[in-house]
């Protein structure tokens, strides 16, 4: 706060234009939002002035304005002095008030001027300025909005997106999704463009080679011929298309190539040992994978899969599935790996994940294996009779035979038709049955095989009495099947009924094919019956 002064001449007390700018964040506040003209009669008030300065007196009453001298008691002479401190202080405040309010006031009335002014120099601005320019429509999938081609780079540094790289992008983005048929299309597009390079050769022929389908691979990859870095990597693929073809002088000289010109790039020794395992020595090409699983290779999804390879062959199933996950977390578009792990899923009874592999198989059309026969058992295995069999008629008898339509179609008509007669629909039922016949009219193979795969099904899920259902049906349309016999004791055990299992077992001692267990399975309803 600034100093307050005093005239020499009149004694009396007056402000430095300084002074105006020591004031409290309550007045100034109030004057600037509401925009009163406080009178001296309003600010004057004790409560106001109280909170403007801190030595504001408390009292409320009016101070005495007479000079007049009055006889006084002792010691009143020196209350008439502090009224008369008290009464200059209280005009100090109002010149201080005064002086706040006139400066505040000229300060507004300046803000609002301005304000009239900018909206007219803000138009004046714009009507100045140079229209921007519209961006270019690329329609999907080839990426949305391109900004128009500039001759000088963007504030970030960063280069503008060409349309072969807003293609690339594209086409790898539709197959990481799944979409292989609008990949493939975007990248035909784009290797048909004069500023495709050999990055979008290279990602186009890696794509081809994960779907099997070689020979164009081959004829993309062709085309990578500029940069050492590049031609090493697709050295390496053309020399695993040769590879897989037994074409191994070609191989070599591919492997040899990404060899010199890749210096850091270990694509050699991932093929040495795959050469390792077409000549049967899967622990020499156990000894170069697992090395590399340390470092980053940018073959991840390769090494994995020729280590899921050596486990297949050494029978160990739980780890071929571990490395064939691994490899498809670095890689989701090998087909090969996908069939893979989806027939290995199916084999250890993992149907509804076995599903998941083997449906991303069905977009590329280019199936090495019975793939509707997989699907066909899978859904049949999770009890999902309509889709089973709709998968079992997609079946192409002239390439995979006619086993679907022959066994597999009837015993899903038959199952349909078992589960319309438990729900007392007779006529359903009947036409189940017949549309079975006319597929199939052995109805004897497919009954009992459908009632034993029933009965399965339920067992594996831990559902015994349905399962006892199913095995008693077969028993009964084949008594002499000593492999009825065993399973139907064995449910009987499971559920704790120990008479009816032994009554079974007893019957199955007659045939010396299925004795030795029977008798041990008699042994044991003994042993936990004392």
């Amino acid at each position: 706060m600034l100093d307050q002064n005093h005239d020499t001449k009149t004694g009396k007390a007056y402000l430095t234009p300084m002074r105006l700018f020591s004031t409290k964040t309550g007045i100034i506040g109030l004057s600037l939002l509401l925009g009163l003209d406080l009178s001296l009669a309003s600010l004057s008030h004790p409560l106001f002035a109280q909170r403007s300065r801190r030595s504001a007196p408390a009292t409320t009453k009016k101070p005495a304005t007479t000079t007049t001298k009055t006889t006084k008691a002792p010691g009143s002479e020196q209350t008439l002095m502090q009224l008369e401190e008290r009464n200059k202080e209280l005009v100090k405040q109002i010149l201080d008030l005064q002086y706040e309010r006139d400066f505040y006031k000229k300060k507004i009335t300046e803000w609002t001027e301005m304000q009239k002014v900018a909206p007219q120099e803000e138009s004046a601005a714009k009507s100045t300025a140079p229209a921007p320019q519209q961006p270019i429509y690329i329609p999907y999938p080839m990426g949305g909005f391109s900004p128009t081609a500039v001759s000088e780079k963007p504030k970030d540094g960063k280069a503008p997106l060409s349309r072969a790289d807003s293609l690339l992008n594209s086409a790898l983005q539709s197959a990481r999704r799944g979409r292989l048929a609008d990949a493939l299309n975007l990248f035909e597009t784009l290797i048909k463009l004069a500023e495709c390079q050999d990055r979008h050769f290279l990602e186009y022929g890696k794509l081809l080679y994960k779907l099997e389908r070689f020979q164009p691979a081959l004829a993309v990859l062709n085309n990578v011929v500029d940069e050492d870095s590049l031609i090493a990597v697709a050295a390496y693929y053309r020399g695993r298309i040769h590879q897989e073809h037994n074409a191994f002088k070609l191989a070599e000289i591919e492997f040899y190539r990404s060899q010199v010109l890749g210096r850091s790039f270990r694509g050699h020794q991932v093929a040495r040992a795959y050469q390792f395992l077409i000549d049967n020595q899967p622990d020499s090409a156990r000894q170069i994978l697992e090395p590399l699983t340390k470092t980053t290779t940018g073959l991840e999804a390769e090494i994995y899969a020729a280590l899921a390879e050596i486990s297949y062959r050494s029978g160990d199933r739980q780890q071929e599935i571990t490395y064939l996950q691994r490899s498809l977390v670095y890689d989701p578009l090998f087909q090969r790996l996908n069939a893979d792990l989806g027939l290995a899923l199916f084999e250890v009874g993992e149907y509804q994940s076995s599903l998941l592999f083997l449906k991303r198989l069905v977009p590329t059309g280019q199936e090495q294996f019975n793939l509707h026969y997989y699907l066909g058992q899978c859904y049949y295995q999770l009890r999902q009779w309509d889709v089973a069999l709709a998968e079992f008629r997609q079946i192409d008898p002239r390439r995979w035979g006619n086993e679907g339509q022959t066994v597999w179609v009837p015993k899903i008509y038959f199952i349909k038709s078992l589960l319309a007669k438990s729900q007392s629909n007779f006529r359903e039922a009947t036409d189940f049955f017949r549309k079975a016949r006319e597929v199939n009219p052995d109805a004897a193979t497919w009954m009992e095989a459908a009632l034993t795969d029933l009965a399965g099904i339920y067992e594996n899920e831990k559902k015994f009495n349905s399962a006892l259902d199913y095995y008693s049906q077969r028993l009964r349309l084949n008594p002499a099947n000593p492999q009825t016999l065993l399973k139907l004791g064995e449910i009987y055990y499971l559920t704790g009924d120990f008479s009816e299992a032994k009554k079974v077992f007893i019957q199955a001692l007659s045939d010396r094919t299925v004795a030795d267990k029977a008798e041990a399975w008699l042994r044991q309803i003994d042993a936990e019956s004392y």
